[in-house]
């Protein structure tokens, strides 16, 4: 009975002692906080932004080619599949830009230490229909996942890009690959979404 009662206590503190060894680890954490200014060839009012941090395995410039044609045109609904996929893991719900192009936001994220950060910019409040859009990360150590604190990144330090191009301190966004020719409707969806947007600001 003694070792009964022996074996439940130790088998108690092996239970507690693992939790209080893995518990900081599972429960670690960062809040990734970001800022900058944007540069929009239409008004950017109402602009999507958002940090993120892509799949392992997956390469950025892959993109275009993973969600669209042989030739990296675009597909709708690009962004959806992107996060569905897991290729693209967003860090929050994202902010939108006000009418200078100025943004801010931040998101939570865990178990993605070291991982470099990204910032998604759409010249609409809908990514997954868009004409201008951009792509950024920074050498800068701050644009690093660390589980273990919170991170604050400029957008001005942007330093790479996949889409989109530095313009002074702002991230400029560039026009997406279009569809082929055989993908006209799709173009006709994205060109009826986009004006009814500016139509209605």
């Amino acid at each position: 009975m003694r070792l009964q009662l022996s074996l439940v206590v130790a088998g108690i503190l092996w239970r507690a002692a693992v939790a209080a060894l893995l518990g900081p680890l599972t429960a670690a954490g960062a809040t990734v906080s970001y800022h900058g200014l944007l540069q929009d060839p239409t008004p950017p009012q109402g602009d999507f932004v958002i940090a993120g941090t892509f799949g392992p395995g997956f390469q950025p410039w892959e993109y275009s080619y993973a969600y669209g044609d042989a030739v990296g045109n675009l597909y709708p609904n690009h962004y959806s599949r992107a996060i569905g996929d897991g290729n693209w893991r967003p860090i929050g719900v994202g902010t939108l830009a006000d009418a200078s192009g100025a943004f801010s936001g931040s998101g939570a994220t865990t178990g993605i230490d070291d991982l470099p950060i990204y910032l998604f910019l759409f010249d609409n409040p809908n990514p997954d229909i868009t004409w201008y859009f951009a792509l950024a990360t920074s050498t800068d150590p701050p644009w690093s996942v660390q589980n273990d604190g919170d991170i604050t990144i400029d957008a001005a330090r942007a330093n790479q890009f996949t889409y989109g191009y530095k313009q002074d301190d702002r991230i400029a966004l560039s026009v997406i690959p279009f569809p082929e020719p055989s993908s006209a409707i799709a173009v006709a969806v994205m060109t009826f979404a986009l004006l009814r947007r500016r139509t209605c600001e």
